[in-house]
């Protein structure tokens, strides 16, 4: 517990769903600060982190702008485990230019439909750098 706000010490968001101003910018120490990296939209992540480390308020607002424009993403990759199993596997085979990103059974199908809301964010984000 933290003496000067009774929080609670947690971990760094998970779903990354949360805006990044409230992962980095805290009074209490024991608050998450960063990111758990998705390899499937990592280089984004990466771009938000320097953003939001910088600590200017124009980097900050250019991290929300990305964050926000990539949300739709997240919610979808997030919605289940199983959908961030199946999908992100689908989505970072994409990006790596791999043909097969089926993800290890037992896992949930991927469905015609699922693909559709994907396709256009691996469009979007484009090959992995080095990929």
């Amino acid at each position: 517990m933290c003496d000067s706000c009774s929080t609670k010490p947690t971990a760094p968001s998970i779903s990354s769903v949360a805006l990044p101003a409230s992962n980095f910018q805290t009074p209490c120490a024991l608050a998450p600060l960063g990111m758990i990296p998705a390899p499937d939209w990592f280089d984004p992540q990466v771009r938000i982190y320097e953003l939001m480390r910088s600590g200017t308020p124009d980097n900050a607002a250019e991290a929300e702008h990305i964050h926000r424009e990539l949300l739709p993403l997240i919610v979808f990759m997030m919605s289940s485990v199983g959908n961030f199993i199946a999908y992100g596997k689908q989505l970072l085979a994409q990006r790596l230019g791999l043909r097969n990103g089926a993800a290890c059974q037992p896992s949930i199908p991927v469905t015609d439909f699922g693909l559709e809301v994907m396709a256009p964010w691996a469009k979007h984000l484009g090959p992995l750098p080095g990929a």
